[in-house]
């Protein structure tokens, strides 16, 4: 037999489509020297102030300010921030110090036509997914119309 055909066979991943993205906590942004009185958060200041390694990989921005010994702390500095995703909980610390929050997507949203910016997250792009999410759409509106119709022979 075969080296090949004695080797088991396995199933298909998605592991290996997975986006990895570079992770900065806000808490660490705010107290490195270069952003200490506020300014522009982008990758490419992020990697002269070493606290991401290259822009190879996309951005990611969470809302963690918490030190060891510290309360319920808030962000003091207004930051400009441009990031492919930003934590609901940054963005919110982030625009009540008086920041900019520009969140960009990565190549990934930019290739289904998904808005990060935007509040619908749907996709644009005419995919199989975007026409079975319409399809179930069609199919939902239908069933409350008949339902509702039910209703009025009653």
């Amino acid at each position: 037999m075969p080296y090949f055909r004695r080797i088991p066979k396995r199933g298909f991943s998605n592991a290996g489509f997975r986006t990895h993205f570079w992770i900065a906590n806000l808490g660490d942004i705010a107290a490195h020297p270069m952003f200490a009185s506020g300014g522009d958060v982008t990758a490419a200041n992020l990697v002269k102030a070493g606290l991401i390694r290259d822009q190879k990989r996309p951005l990611k921005i969470l809302g963690d300010l918490k030190s060891p010994g510290a309360g319920d702390a808030k962000l003091k500095v207004k930051l400009n921030v441009k990031a492919e995703r930003i934590s609901e909980n940054a963005k919110a610390l982030i625009t009540a110090a008086g920041g900019t929050v520009q969140e960009l997507g990565s190549r990934r949203d930019n290739v289904r036509g998904v808005d990060r910016a935007s509040g619908d997250m749907t996709p644009k792009n005419l995919t199989k997914k975007l026409k079975r999410y319409l399809r179930d759409q069609k199919r939902a509106q239908q069933a409350v119309g008949e339902a509702a119709g039910d209703k009025k022979k009653d």
